[in-house]
């Protein structure tokens, strides 16, 4: 199982790398429809990640902390849905502090007693990574041109 995760988890970041590291290196004409693919991504991951806290914590029923594991995952799916609505810069700040504030919320509530510890450094090595390509991607957007931002699909009601 643990290579079988190691791998999948490495393989989760190459659209994070791909788009967030390398995106002035993409073509102009691709690059709205990158930051859209971008931000799609890291919603279902966010949300993925909510929901592993919600099976672990179902798992472990028998523990005090279930009522607060199971509100920390539906309060993370929910913040991964309700970026549709906030401007596409705060969107990605918020999309890259939330994976970082649900692995620390993690490691007091559920990884101590549920997770094998080389997941745990998994999970540091990998939050941080994702956490890198959201604050990467948002420099290379803040210094794009105009049009790039303004061509991005818009999330809904922030724009």
């Amino acid at each position: 199982m643990k290579n079988t995760a190691l791998g999948y988890g490495a393989m989760g970041l190459i659209p994070f790398v791909s788009i967030g590291m390398f995106f002035p290196l993409w073509p102009d004409s691709i690059q709205a429809g990158l930051i859209h693919l971008f931000f799609s991504y890291s919603v279902v991951i966010l949300a993925f990640m909510a929901g592993a806290v919600w099976g672990s914590s179902i798992n472990k029923a028998q523990s005090d902390q279930t009522p607060l594991s199971l509100t920390v995952a539906i309060v993370f799916s929910l913040v991964a849905f309700s970026v549709s609505v906030m401007p596409l810069s705060f969107s990605l700040v918020v999309l890259g502090c939330a994976f970082v504030v649900l692995f620390s919320i993690e490691l007091f509530i559920v990884a101590r007693k549920v997770y094998p510890f080389w997941y745990t450094l998994m999970r540091a090595a990998l939050t941080s990574v994702v956490f890198i390509c959201h604050g990467t991607l948002w420099f290379w957007l803040d210094r794009a041109e105009p049009s790039v931002f303004a061509s991005a699909p818009s999330w809904g009601l922030g724009g």
